[in-house]
């Protein structure tokens, strides 16, 4: 959870605030943290949805510069490390196209899902 904080300002004490802090602070923090390597697009922002474009990565212009593209898929795959912490906050992270697969962007989209206790109350 402290990735979560300081990634996102998510608390476990607010966790009803968690989708509100995901679609603020993803590219705005990642901005701020990451520095101009990177190069983040806002794209669809609604109650459900939070579509962000990553068009540069500095990881990525590296590892594939110097012919490691193996170690830039694991790498990438830490991004699951976190997305799964996020499912306990009722949000899942689809990942469709990455720069290291030869995509034009990494395509973050967060989807804000039915928490356990909503599904019991329909």
């Amino acid at each position: 959870d402290t990735y979560l904080h300081k990634r996102f300002g998510i608390s476990p004490d607010a966790p009803l605030e968690a989708w509100s802090r995901v679609c603020a602070n993803f590219k705005k923090l990642g901005e701020e943290q990451f520095g101009t390597a990177w190069e983040y697009e806002q794209g669809i922002k609604d109650h459900r949805r939070c579509f962000v474009n990553i068009r540069k990565c500095g990881f990525a212009d590296f590892f594939l510069e110097n012919r490691a593209r193996e170690v830039l898929y694991l790498l990438c795959a830490l991004d699951y490390v976190w997305a799964d912490a996020l499912e306990a906050y009722g949000i899942r992270l689809e990942r469709p196209t990455t720069l290291a697969e030869g995509g034009d962007a990494c395509r973050f989209q967060f989807f804000k899902v039915k928490h356990h206790h909503e599904i019991h109350n329909e």
